[in-house]
């Protein structure tokens, strides 16, 4: 797979946006003033796409072919299920954020559907079962958790040697490379009790 580096991807941006701007401007659309602008998110998307251009994600539960998947930085939870060969027939999409970006390293699991009486399909799963206490956990625990991985486990544990307990769940935001979107996709998995 090629690998393109910083400059390689402003440059094609670059280059599409003008091919783009051009269009406009030859079909007479310039006649019409058009304002783009980019969204938090859509920016936050760039910066990961120069900052990682690929990522690598485990897809598991309810899709055709489960297993680990290469994708462009920036890409979403859609794209990577998409990659899997789509959810199977008992896949219950309505139970993810289809439209959330992956993270390196990240464990994409797409739930099953269940029954009325049938319990959630994570307490099926050992590592789902119970709230991961960040607090106590070690490494091998933390990288349970979807979207971390050895290096953020380890930021874990020597945030909290260094600083002593978590006091609340959202104090997981202090340790480096667990931004806003991170924490998201853990606050429902962990606990400091």
């Amino acid at each position: 797979m090629i690998k393109l580096d910083r400059d390689k991807i402003i440059m094609i941006a670059a280059a599409a946006a003008a091919l783009v701007f051009g269009v406009l401007y030859f079909t007479g659309i310039n006649s019409s003033r058009v304002d783009i602008i980019p969204s938090r998110s859509m920016i936050s998307a760039a910066e990961t796409a120069i900052e990682n251009p690929f990522v690598s994600v485990h897809v598991a539960g309810e899709v055709k072919y489960p297993g680990v998947y290469e994708l462009a930085g920036g890409s979403r939870i859609r794209d990577a299920l998409e990659l899997a060969g789509g959810p199977s027939e008992f896949a219950d999409l309505n139970r993810i954020n289809l439209a959330s970006y992956v993270t390196d390293a990240q464990q994409i699991l797409i739930p099953r559907a269940r029954a009325e009486n049938e319990p959630d399909y994570y307490d099926e799963n050992e590592n789902y079962s119970k709230l991961v206490n960040i607090n106590t956990a070690d490494l091998r625990t933390l990288m349970t958790l979807p979207g971390v991985g050895e290096v953020t486990a380890g930021n874990i544990i020597a945030y909290r040697e260094k600083n002593g307990r978590f006091n609340s769940v959202s104090d997981i935001k202090n340790v480096p490379r667990i931004g806003e979107r991170t924490y998201e996709t853990l606050c429902d998995l962990i606990t400091v009790e």
